[in-house]
């Protein structure tokens, strides 16, 4: 779960769903889902609401990225250790999805891109690029490849509140999305390998920046 708030799947607000159906998506035990839930809400990632409307809810995240930007900071080497893993992996389904992806499901990938990526919020930004990530994974029919980008991906940290999440990042990493999904329409896995290879350079700059501080932003 972690992984997914991590990822942007979940995010600030968002209810979870009862236990049962937690522990059917997570395929764990209810004993073991509730000690997970205990452990995030200690990690103040989670917070309990009281109320007709009460449950348990994902938290403004503020406590944990803080703490995940420390250690970002801690350890240099690290971001670029993460990027090397989903460079890795990332180009192998771009290439993977372009040989094997079906006109459906360019078609699903293409309705994550419908809508203008400047017109997007932060909020919205995050949900559509986790799902273009994950159906492109999809798509490369590859499940220990997918399952290795999901944790790689978890290991970056970008809330909606973080100002790597501006208008003209957003706009690029959108383009960016399109150009892969270009590649892999046209069955050109060598130029969707490239282009995945180049949106995750943007991402490595992009984090960079931001771990480093914001005075290195506009250097």
């Amino acid at each position: 779960m972690k992984t997914m708030i991590h990822a942007g799947e979940l995010g600030p607000g968002d209810r979870l769903p009862p236990e049962r159906r937690l522990c059917a998506m997570l395929e764990v035990s209810r004993s073991t889902l509730r000690e997970g839930l205990i452990a995030l809400r200690a990690d103040g990632y989670l917070e309990a609401r009281r109320g007709a409307r009460g449950g348990t809810f994902i938290s403004r995240l503020d406590e944990p990225y803080a703490r995940w930007l420390a250690s970002m900071r801690s350890d240099k080497g690290r971001l670029r250790d993460i990027m090397d893993i989903r460079s890795a992996v990332e180009c192998e389904i771009a290439r993977l999805a372009a040989e094997r992806g079906t006109e459906a499901q360019c078609d699903e990938l293409a309705a994550t891109l419908a809508a203008d990526g400047s017109e997007f919020g932060p909020r919205q930004f995050r949900e559509a690029d986790a799902q273009f990530h994950g159906l492109l994974a999809e798509a490369a029919a590859s499940p220990r490849l997918k399952t290795l980008m999901t944790e790689a991906r978890g290991e970056l940290f970008t809330p909606a509140s973080t100002p790597l999440i501006d208008e003209p990042t957003i706009a690029r990493s959108h383009a960016e999305h399109r150009a892969i999904l270009e590649a892999v329409r046209a069955r050109d896995s060598l130029r969707a390998a490239q282009s995945m290879r180049e949106h995750l350079h943007s991402t490595f700059v992009d984090v960079s920046s931001v771990i480093d501080g914001p005075h290195l932003r506009d250097a």
